[in-house]
C-alpha cells in the first residue's frame, strides 16, 4: 500500500504453508501494512513500514500504534521490518552480542528510541549501506531472529541506501505431519506356501479370546502386518517430482524442455533455444489440458472415489496435509498421527450425537454361548468385497480374492464349541493374495456380532 502516485509503498509475501489473515487495525496512518501469521510458536504479528524522512507526523503515528499494539498484546511474538529513515541512530554491538542504539538529536531519533525502550524491542539488522548507515531495521519483541545476512538473489534492484537482507525466525515455520515413505508390495512374488505355514502356526484362540473388538482388531492387523513386511518383497517408492493430474506425455516434454535449456545455457547455440521454446509453450498447453481433464474427472468420479479430491488438495498444497504436528481439543493435546486422528473422531462424534452415549463393550465369549457361522457365510462376505476398490485405512490392496481370476482360496473358520469360543483358522491357497485376510476379518465381524447380540 501506498499514499504515493509516483512510487513507494511495502508488500508482505507470505508463503503457501502459512496460514495468514491481514489485521487492518492494527495500521496506522503511515504507510504500513500488517499480517496475523499462525505459525509453530503461536500467532505472530507481521508488520512492514516504509517512514519517508523528514516527516515528523508519520513516525510519531505508527510508532503510537505500535505501543498500542505491544500494550494490547504483551505475549505474542510482533515482527517490524521497515525503512525507518533514522541516520543519526548508530547500532552497535555490545558485549553480549546484542545491537545497542547510541547518537540522536534529533526530534524523530529521540521519539523511536523512546518508544524502542518503552516496548522492550530488540534490533537485528548491522548490515550498514555505502555511507556506513542503518536505516532499515528488523525490530522483534523477542529475541528470536537468526542469521541476518545479506540477500544474495533481491527480488528488486537494489539501492545503495538500503542494501537488501534476509533472515530467519526461529521456530516460525509450522511443522506439518508427513506422509510416511510409500512402499510398494509384490504380493505376486511372495512363497505363499511358506506364508501360509507361518499363518497357521499362529493360535488365533490365545489371541483374540477375551479381548474387545478393537484390540482384536489391533492384534490381528499388527500380526498380519508384521507377516506382510517378513515374507512379501516390497521397495520405497521415490517421491513424485510432478503433480498427480501430469500425463506421461507432459513429464516427457517437460523433461525434454528443461534438457535443451541446458544445451543452450552451455552452449549457446540459438537452435537449442527455439528448441526450447517450442517444448516450454508445448508444456504450457500439456499442463492446462491435463489439470482440465483431471479436474473434470474428480468431479464426474466424486461419489465413487472422493479420495482423488483430497490427493488433487494435497498435491496443490506441496505434497503435505497443511496439519500440524501439534493439535489440541478440548484441552487434549496430540503429537503424533494416531492420536490427532483421535481428536477429529472425537470431534466429529461430539457433532453428530447427542450427548455421551454408552457404547458397549463388545468381548470374545470366553464361555457359554458363542455365535456361530458357517463357511458359507464367509464366502457370502467375501463376495461382497469389491476388488477393485482401492487401499483402506490397514493400507492392503483388495485386488486379489476368492474367486477372482487367479484362482481361490477358501478361508475357513472353524467353532470350537468346547471351549465357547470362535476359533479362526486361515487356509489359503498359494495363488491367493494374503490381503483376504483383512477383508474377511471386517466381513465376518457382523457375523459374529449380530446386532441382537449386543
Amino acid at each position: 500500500m501506498s499514499h504515493k502516485t509516483d512510487g513507494g509503498g511495502v508488500l508482505i509475501g507470505v508463503r503457501k504453508c502459512l496460514r495468514a489473515s491481514p489485521a487492518p487495525g492494527f495500521n496506522s496512518d503511515a504507510e504500513d501494512v500488517c499480517l496475523s501469521v499462525e505459525c509453530a510458536i503461536g500467532c505472530v504479528f507481521v508488520c512492514c513500514v516504509y517512514l519517508p524522512p523528514g516527516d515528523p507526523e508519520s513516525i510519531s503515528v505508527f510508532l503510537r500504534k505500535m505501543s498500542s499494539i505491544r500494550d494490547a498484546y504483551p505475549d505474542n511474538l510482533i515482527l517490524i521490518v521497515g525503512d525507518f529513515n533514522l541516520p543519526n541512530i548508530v547500532w552497535y554491538r555490545w558485549n553480549d552480542g546484542n545491537l545497542v542504539p547510541s547518537g540522536g538529536g534529533d526530534l524523530r531519533s529521540g521519539e523511536f528510541l523512546e518508544t524502542y525502550r518503552y516496548c522492550n524491542l530488540w534490533q537485528f539488522n548491522d548490515i550498514s549501506n555505502d555511507n556506513l548507515k542503518i536505516l532499515d531495521l528488523i525490530l522483534s519483541s523477542t529475541a528470536c531472529i537468526q542469521e541476518v545476512k545479506s540477500c544474495p538473489d533481491p527480488l528488486v534492484g537494489l539501492d545503495r541506501h538500503h542494501p537488501a537482507v534476509e533472515s530467519l525466525v526461529d521456530g516460525a515455520r509450522p511443522k506439518e505431519l508427513r506422509d510416511d515413505p510409500t512402499l510398494k508390495y509384490f504380493f505376486n512374488r511372495v512363497d505363499y506356501e511358506t506364508f501360509n505355514n507361518v499363518l497357521l502356526d499362529h493360535n488365533w484362540s490365545d489371541r483374540l479370546v477375551g479381548r474387545s473388538v478393537d484390540d482384536a482388531v489391533s492384534v490381528f492387523y499388527s500380526t498380519i502386518h508384521d507377516l506382510i513386511d517378513a515374507h512379501v518383497p516390497h521397495r520405497q517408492l521415490p517421491k513424485r517430482r510432478f503433480p498427480i493430474w501430469y500425463s506421461a506425455s507432459t513429464m516427457r516434454a517437460i523433461r525434454e524442455k528443461l534438457r535443451f535449456h541446458r544445451r543452450w545455457k552451455i552452449y549457446g547455440d540459438r537452435a537449442d533455444y527455439l528448441t526450447f521454446t517450442i517444448l516450454h509453450n508445448r508444456t504450457k498447453t500439456l499442463t492446462k489440458s491435463d489439470y482440465d481433464n483431471y479436474i473434470k474427472s474428480i468431479q464426474s468420479q466424486l461419489i465413487e472415489c472422493p479420495d482423488r479430491l483430497w490427493s488433487c488438495v494435497k498435491h496443490r498444497r506441496g505434497g503435505c496435509a497443511g496439519i500440524p504436528t501439534t493439535m489440541k481439543f478440548c484441552g487434549v493435546h496430540a503429537d503424533n498421527s494416531q492420536d490427532i486422528c483421535s481428536l477429529f473422531a472425537l470431534y466429529f462424534n461430539s457433532v453428530f450425537i447427542d450427548g455421551n452415549p454408552s457404547v458397549p463393550s463388545r468381548v470374545m465369549p470366553i464361555g457359554g454361548f458363542a455365535p456361530w457361522f458357517g463357511e458359507e457365510d464367509v464366502l457370502c462376505a467375501l463376495n461382497k468385497v469389491d476388488a477393485k476398490a482401492g487401499d483402506g485405512p490397514d493400507k492392503l490392496p483388495g485386488s486379489n480374492r476368492p474367486g477372482s481370476s487367479r484362482g481361490g482360496g477358501t478361508p475357513q473358520a472353524q467353532q470350537d464349541n468346547s471351549q465357547g469360543s470362535t476359533v479362526f483358522k486361515n487356509r489359503f491357497e498359494p495363488c491367493v493374495s494374503a490381503n483376504v485376510v483383512n477383508q474377511k476379518f471386517a466381513r465376518i465381524n457382523d457375523y459374529i456380532y449380530p446386532s441382537w447380540f449386543i
